[in-house]
C-alpha cells in the first residue's frame, strides 16, 4: 500500500506544480500588461493578476512541501503499524472526498458573486480586480478536477483493504 501512496503523493505534487504554472501565467500577463495599457479596467486587472498570481505561487509551492511531510509521515506510520496505516489513510482520504464537491462548490459559488458584482457595480479597477479573482478560481476549479482522479483511485485502492 505504501507504494500506492507514494503514486497519490507524486500526483498531487504535479498538482503542486499546476498551482505554481497558473500563478506565474497571472504574474507573467500581469507584468506585461503594466507596458501596454493605463486604462483603470486593466490597471485592476493588472493588480489582480499579480495578487493572485503570487498567492497561486506560494500555495503550489506550500502544497508540494506539505505532501513531501505528508509522505514521511505516513511512511513511518506504515513502518512502525500497517493496520494503523490503512485505518489512518482511509479516514484521512474519506475527508478529502467529502470535502472535494464541497470546494468546487465554494469555487463556483465565489465565481459567480465575483461576475454578479462585475455587473453591478461600474467601477473599473474594482472590476478588474474581480476578473482576475474569476481567472484564479476556474484555474483552480480546473486543477482541482484534475486532482480528482488521482484522488478517487487513491481512495478506492484503500477501500479494498480490509
Amino acid at each position: 500500500m505504501l507504494e500506492q501512496l507514494e503514486i497519490y503523493i507524486s500526483a498531487q505534487k504535479t498538482i503542486g506544480n499546476y498551482m505554481l504554472a497558473l500563478g506565474l501565467i497571472m504574474v507573467l500577463v500581469a507584468i506585461l500588461m503594466h507596458f501596454s495599457t493605463t486604462d483603470s479596467l486593466f490597471y485592476g486587472l493588472k493588480i489582480g493578476l499579480l495578487v493572485f498570481g503570487f498567492f497561486s505561487l506560494i500555495g503550489g509551492y506550500s502544497y508540494k512541501l506539505t505532501e513531501d511531510k505528508l509522505l514521511k509521515s505516513q511512511t513511518s506510520i506504515y513502518q512502525a503499524n500497517a493496520n494503523k496505516f490503512n485505518q489512518v489513510e482511509k479516514e484521512r482520504m474519506q475527508k478529502v472526498v467529502k470535502n472535494f464537491p464541497v470546494i468546487q462548490f465554494v469555487f463556483a459559488v465565489l465565481i459567480i458573486a465575483a461576475l454578479v458584482t462585475n455587473l453591478l457595480f461600474d467601477k473599473p479597477f474594482l472590476n478588474g480586480i474581480l476578473f482576475a479573482l474569476v481567472v484564479f478560481l476556474v484555474g483552480n476549479m480546473i486543477i482541482e478536477s484534475i486532482s480528482k482522479q488521482s484522488i478517487s483511485a487513491y481512495f478506492e485502492q484503500l477501500s479494498t483493504i480490509n
